[in-house]
């Protein structure tokens, strides 16, 4: 093969493995098989352990991955590398305190990481390529823990800081650098816009970043290296409650909270995102009509605004328990 060594866009062909491995030192490339989400476990209405796989700069319908260790119901958060996919947290009904892990390039079951510092579940989430993150939560009261671990080695989760709020949320997006994590929930009887923000590398509490262009939570985040997106997501007061179809973007690298980018095909909360370095796709949830739940899978587009489109379907409808990509916020494992 010469000097033609394979990376992310090009990788077939025969091999030297003296090649590879200078590609992989010199070069800091190797082959890639494309950029998946994932979607794992949730009410069909019964609790599930399916997980689902797209492809994301394709479009048509959800196949079959693997399975989580347990069924488990839609109230769980999902993050990941360029390499390994992590589902933490959620309920059986009794909320889990439980890590689980897969490796993206090969399709097959989950397998046990670790623990979270507390059980919870509805907990917010995201990633760079080292360093997850899993926030707030109902543990049974709200909560305000941040939890990290280290994704490539198997571990319980270690302190990382605090929210601004004690909350459950159920949203995370940001680059590889900064985690922006939906701090709303109930304050006490209506929901709040609050984001809050952490740089991933160091330890330490939350700040304000901003917020949503309108009151919601429990939105799919999906992201690119500059770009944050917040779609979909759902609004409590005691008067009244609603599922959204708006999308937000934010400018990861300020402190500007969200404004409105566009609408997904239909509203929906509790739906889980993923995404690469062009698009987002938003996988399922609750229209908030019950018992109805959703088998619809949208995307957008990451690099201009406006209105999600069809994608295709999950397996089954249903309220998933994580999203989970191997490409979003400017990892380099993307097509």
């Amino acid at each position: 093969m010469g000097n033609s060594y394979p990376d992310r866009t090009n990788f077939n062909g025969v091999w030297k493995i003296n090649e590879i491995s200078k590609n992989k030192v010199t070069h800091k490339n190797f082959p890639s098989n494309g950029t998946k989400a994932l979607c794992a476990g949730g009410k069909v209405p019964g609790n599930v352990n399916t997980i689902d796989q797209v492809l994301i700069s394709t479009t048509g319908n959800a196949t079959d991955f693997g399975d989580l260790l347990q069924a488990q119901d839609g109230r769980a958060a999902g993050l990941g590398s360029s390499t390994r996919g992590i589902h933490g947290g959620g309920r059986t009904p009794t909320k889990l305190d439980v890590i689980q892990y897969i490796e993206f390039a090969t399709d097959g079951n989950m397998s046990d990481f670790g623990n979270l510092t507390a059980a919870r579940d509805q907990l917010s989430s995201h990633s760079s390529d080292t360093r997850g993150l899993f926030a707030g939560g109902l543990a049974p009261g709200k909560s305000n823990i941040i939890d990290f671990i280290t994704i490539a080695s198997l571990g319980n989760a270690i302190d990382f800081g605090n929210l601004t709020a004690a909350s459950y949320s159920g949203g995370g997006t940001g680059g590889t650098t900064r985690a922006i994590l939906q701090s709303g929930g109930l304050y006490p009887a209506t929901t709040a816009n609050n984001i809050d923000f952490v740089e991933i590398a160091s330890l330490g509490n939350a700040i304000d970043f901003g917020d949503l262009s309108s009151a919601r939570y429990l939105s799919a985040g999906m992201s690119n290296s500059t770009r944050g997106i917040f779609g979909g997501g759902y609004y409590y007061h005691s008067s009244n409650a609603a599922s959204h179809t708006t999308i937000d973007e934010m400018n990861i690298g300020s402190k500007s909270g969200g404004t409105d980018y566009g609408d997904l095909t239909h509203a929906v909360s509790h739906n889980r995102g993923g995404s690469n370095r062009t698009r987002g796709v938003s996988m399922g949830g609750h229209p908030g009509s019950s018992p109805n739940i959703s088998n619809i899978i949208d995307f957008l587009s990451l690099n201009s605004a406006g209105n999600a489109t069809d994608f295709g379907d999950l397996s089954a409808a249903r309220q998933p328990g994580s999203g989970m990509s191997n490409g979003h916020g400017g990892l380099k494992n993307t097509p």
